[in-house]
């Protein structure tokens, strides 16, 4: 069985945002996002780790550290596992079975800028994850010394969206997706041309 681990940051959430949108705003358009990714992985049992401390009275698990966070919840579900952060706006239920692949190979999806938007841990793969800056290339290292087998699947639905250069990405290419209603509806004056899309 496969258990889903999602990464929430809703505290202080993207700050490469910031100088467009005020943190209620960042934060819904994280929420978003968050609604797809949950929405997309409801066929599998769901834990949610969070930097917050506001976790506990909503069913998110609170941690200091997120990676730690992950040994941690792989530990009590000893089980495969299948992680991705909260911002993936064009995430798809066939993307996650592509990733998963034959369930007996660990595998990740690279984000658009060296980042891990996907990773997928088979119950019986001993690997610390190092989700952070650069993660992608930290990820390839770590199984490569481990001598762990790592299957790369890179697909443009396994996109997050950290800065405005992300979110004109996905206002030019992907204008009916939620994330773009949503920008839309704000009706705010941004760096591109909205009105087109």
């Amino acid at each position: 069985m496969v258990n889903a681990i999602v990464l929430l940051n809703i505290e202080n959430a993207k700050t490469r945002l910031s100088p467009f949108f005020d943190l209620e705003l960042r934060r819904n358009i994280v929420l978003v996002m968050f609604s797809r990714v949950i929405n997309v992985l409801e066929d599998y049992p769901i834990t949610i780790l969070s930097r917050t401390h506001e976790a506990s009275e909503k069913g998110i698990r609170d941690v200091d550290d997120i990676n730690n966070g992950i040994v941690t919840a792989r530990r009590n579900l000893n089980d495969d596992v299948l992680i991705v952060p909260c911002d993936l706006p064009l995430l798809t239920k066939e993307d996650v079975l592509k990733l998963m692949g034959n369930y007996h190979t660990m595998s990740i999806a690279p984000s658009q800028d060296g980042g891990t938007c996907g990773l997928f841990i088979p119950r019986e793969v001993e690997f610390a994850p190092r989700f952070g800056d650069s993660s992608f290339e930290a990820h390839m290292m770590e199984a490569e010394d481990l001598k762990i087998p790592l299957r790369v699947y890179r697909s443009e639905n396994f996109r997050d969206v950290d800065t405005m250069e992300d979110l004109k990405w996905l206002m030019d290419n992907r204008s009916d997706n939620e994330l773009a209603r949503y920008v839309r509806s704000l009706e705010l004056e941004l760096p591109f041309d909205q009105h087109h899309l």
